[in-house]
């Protein structure tokens, strides 16, 4: 059975005519308002009493690894479109969650990477990002879509207001993308989920940071383990994390502002070292560190790692068995 899933996209860069991206489809459309959108009830705190009632709202969902977190939605003029051949709509939605999230996370590091004028400066953005919300799964029945019946879609409450792809942004998206390099996908998940995490608003500096620490970690080992650095392979295994970072760094040649920053960085999470699921969550405030970060460079760093790596294994690929 063919299914196709559609989803509102979010972002910084959008393409001013339809493009095919990753077995997706993006395009401006405003089929999304002439949906019949399912509309679950959720509890709403009620004016007259202190307790709940239920009242029509729409029930919808982002999911991260770490569980389902929030009840927002937004609105976009975009589209984006996937067909997914499969026995079980419930498998359908799986497949084209993670071909959204590929194509998410690729979009937002090329834009976090992109420069632009600033007066007479040049600098890196890092407020740049993608999301999707996920608006329904259809089988088409002569050229008809039929709307099958799902739990709430993705969501996230980001504002946006999309500029055009500049120049040369769909082709190097397409080329993270088609990159077969495990570290280089694994890096990606990490950076995606931190940077859904930040913006969510939800989360505490200790779940954004161990994320973003994660992918600039993963980047760093792995390029360790080509030469060892010129070491013995138990003087390599013994070397501090931020040793690490800052050889890597040179190797891939990963600007010298950057690696020092992901040191503090490593700094900042090593404070705090506790696993994911055991973090208690403090719903009056989102610091749990005490260190002063600002997220934006955070991003633009693990970034510029993932980037940096990207095309260091371009020339120096490694084959995994």
């Amino acid at each position: 059975m063919k299914y196709n899933v559609y989803a509102k996209f979010l972002g910084s860069y959008m393409p001013n005519k339809k493009v095919r991206l990753g077995g997706c489809t993006i395009l401006k459309s405003y089929d999304q308002y002439h949906l019949d959108d399912d509309r679950p009830v959720i509890p709403v705190r009620s004016k007259d009493t202190e307790f709940h009632c239920l009242e029509h709202g729409v029930k919808n969902y982002i999911y991260y690894p770490q569980g389902l977190i929030s009840v927002r939605t937004f609105e976009s003029e975009y589209l984006i479109i996937t067909e997914v051949e499969t026995h079980s709509e419930y498998d359908a939605l799986k497949t084209a969650v993670e071909r959204f999230l590929d194509i998410s996370s690729t979009l937002s590091l090329v834009a976090k990477n992109k420069i632009v004028k600033l007066g007479k400066k040049r600098i890196k953005r890092g407020d740049e990002f993608y999301d999707f919300e996920i608006i329904g799964i259809f089988i088409k029945k002569n050229r008809q879509l039929i709307r099958l019946k799902l739990p709430g879609p993705l969501v996230n409450g980001h504002n946006f207001f999309p500029k055009q792809f500049p120049e040369g942004f769909l082709s190097k998206a397409k080329k993270y993308l088609s990159f077969r390099d495990l570290i280089f996908t694994k890096g990606l998940v990490y950076f995606q989920r931190a940077t859904a995490m930040r913006e969510s608003g939800i989360f505490n500096e200790l779940e954004i940071i161990l994320n973003f620490v994660k992918c600039i970690e993963l980047v760093c080992w792995h390029i360790g383990e080509d030469d060892h650095f010129g070491l013995p392979k138990k003087k390599f295994k013994n070397l501090p994390t931020k040793k690490v970072i800052a050889l890597a760094g040179k190797k891939i040649k990963v600007t010298n502002k950057t690696v020092e920053s992901a040191k503090k960085l490593w700094d900042a999470r090593n404070k705090g070292d506790v696993a994911h699921e055991n973090l208690y969550f403090n719903s009056y405030s989102r610091r749990s560190t005490n260190a002063m970060l600002n997220f934006r460079d955070i991003e633009s760093d693990a970034a510029e790692f993932l980037v940096k790596y990207y095309k260091y294994r371009e020339k120096n690929p490694k084959f995994y068995f």
